[in-house]
């Protein structure tokens, strides 16, 4: 078998597996740097060895990126995690009796604190928003409120159907990464103005669609996100995202409880949900202060 056979059978393998399409979009753009190290000329898979893996991790096509500058410590442990499940899928597929990336390591890092949106920021935000005598300011303001009151993902928020609310419940199902339904919890408030929203819809309609009954895409959420904190005059950047971090840290202060937020985010692993704890210490240093 040749590498570029093998790099498409493993890339089949992620889809078939349930990948979600940015992760398999990745794997292929760093396997294709390792196709491109070899030169693409039929290289055999038996070449792929732990020698030449760490040749091709010290070589431009790995440490360089398009413009030249050095890729950065995150990117580099993002191929070495590429190689070492490619290198696997290699021996487990039976392709190479042993795998080429047993002794590659990952370098683990703590992840910088997430951005967030202040309670002055986002009240400002609302308030740009509800003072226009717009049905799409009025639909932009709801979208926010989810993002902020549910902390689900923008992919998650534009595939949401009217059919997932179950608002008597104070409750909506969700199409999380990986092709996974999930539940999320929705304060009475929120599900009272999704009602609202809703009402007259039918059930497979979406629940945010734009003004000719087609449902918003993830871009386009994200470019009326900018206007408005354009308009409200905040500068800095704020994504969708930052509403799903912001939720998560104003849990974990409340509650001290990892788990919960844990379970409100829908994380399949506490390791993700860790890196909300770096937030919480600046509590831990007040109380500290005060004594």
């Amino acid at each position: 078998m040749k590498l570029a056979q093998a790099v498409e059978g493993f890339v089949g393998q992620l889809k078939a597996n349930g990948c979600s399409i940015h992760t398999v979009r990745s794997y292929g753009m760093d396997l294709d740097r390792l196709l491109a190290f070899h030169g693409r000329n039929g290289t055999p898979i038996r070449a792929i060895t732990p020698d030449s893996l760490a040749r091709f991790l010290n070589s431009p096509h790995a440490r360089l990126a398009p413009g030249g500058s050095e890729r950065g410590a995150g990117t580099m442990n993002r191929q070495r995690t590429v190689l070492r499940s490619f290198g696997r899928w290699l021996y487990e597929a039976g392709h190479l009796r042993v795998n080429p990336a047993c002794t590659l390591r990952v370098r683990h890092r703590p992840l910088p604190p997430p951005r967030l949106i202040s309670q002055e920021e986002y009240q400002r935000l609302l308030k740009v928003m509800a003072d226009q005598d717009d049905p799409l300011a009025e639909r932009d303001r709801l979208i926010v409120e989810v993002l902020a009151g549910v902390g689900i993902r923008i992919s998650e928020l534009v595939g949401l159907n009217v059919s997932d609310l179950d608002l008597d419940a104070g409750r909506m199902t969700i199409h999380a990464k990986g092709g996974l339904d999930d539940l999320r919890y929705v304060n009475h408030a929120l599900c009272a103005r999704l009602a609202q929203t809703v009402a007259h819809n039918a059930p497979g309609a979406p629940v945010f669609a734009n003004g000719g009954g087609r449902r918003l895409t993830t871009r386009q959420v994200s470019r009326r996100l900018e206007m408005w904190l354009k308009k409200a005059g905040i500068e800095r950047r704020i994504t969708p995202h930052t509403f799903r971090h912001t939720l998560a840290s104003r849990l974990l202060e409340r509650t001290g409880n990892l788990r919960l937020v844990q379970r409100a985010l829908g994380h399949r692993s506490i390791a993700s949900t860790v890196r909300y704890a770096q937030l919480a210490d600046s509590a831990l240093i007040a109380a500290l202060e005060a004594i």
